[in-house]
């Protein structure tokens, strides 16, 4: 039931093996909270760290069509366990949750600034806590200027609600322009990058059925060596 990623953390021998990450993208729609309970409190005990989600998380398999429920079950999971907030790692994304109910891509919340805001303040409140230590740009969003998206992530750290920030499912020259205009603007760099893996490649050409995943390529692991940047890997 739970998707699992793993994280290269800097990509360089001399740092942290590859870490499992516990994605949790079917908690509270498939598999149900009794369920993920156990499944969280098991990770833990085997020394986990990193608890992967999104604002959008299960939007295709709730009923109610719109995203929430994963981060509703984590919330209720550190309600339960006042000490486990301090011993994981908390991850989630904004970009692709649904503004109205069983309407998407038309409705997706996208990245501009008042998307980025509204949905980082709905994560931590169904979450029930005041920082996330990962926020990620779920995929790209070409109708929103960069530098407006990288003021927008950028002013999440600054104000202690992400400690910090990556980007999911984008183009590797897409990423370091983002990084540049950080640089420029004084704020916080996208420091992670989460791209679908499999050791079973896919033909040159082919598209995943799943719209918005991009599957990691060369140039994204070279980009990640070169740049120091942390990788996730998910449905490895």
């Amino acid at each position: 039931g739970a998707r699992s990623s793993v994280e290269h953390r800097g990509m360089t021998a001399q740092q942290n093996a590859p870490q499992i990450v516990l994605g949790t993208m079917d908690h509270g729609t498939r598999v149900e909270q009794t369920t993920a309970f156990r499944l969280l409190d098991r990770f833990v005990e085997a020394g986990g760290h990193w608890l992967d989600t999104a604002n959008c998380y299960a939007f295709w398999t709730d009923p109610s069509g719109l995203g929430g429920a994963s981060e509703r079950v984590l919330g209720a999971w550190l309600r339960a366990n006042p000490g486990a907030r301090s011993a994981v790692g908390l991850a989630t994304k904004v970009r692709q949750d649904p503004l109205v109910a069983h309407a998407w891509p038309e409705s997706a919340e996208g990245l501009s600034a008042s998307a980025v805001r509204a949905g980082l303040d709905g994560s931590l409140e169904r979450l029930g806590v005041d920082h996330v230590d990962l926020l990620w740009a779920h995929a790209e969003d070409r109708t929103v200027d960069l530098a407006e998206a990288v003021a927008a992530f950028g002013e999440a750290v600054a104000e202690g609600r992400a400690t910090r920030i990556g980007a999911a499912n984008h183009a590797s020259w897409r990423v370091q322009q983002a990084r540049d205009l950080a640089r420029r603007q004084g704020v916080a760099e996208w420091s992670a990058l989460q791209l679908r893996h499999s050791l079973v490649q896919p033909r040159p050409g082919t598209t995943v059925p799943e719209a918005g995943h991009k599957h990691l390529a060369p140039d994204d692991l070279d980009h990640a060596r070169t740049e120091g940047l942390d990788l996730w890997c998910y449905t490895p």
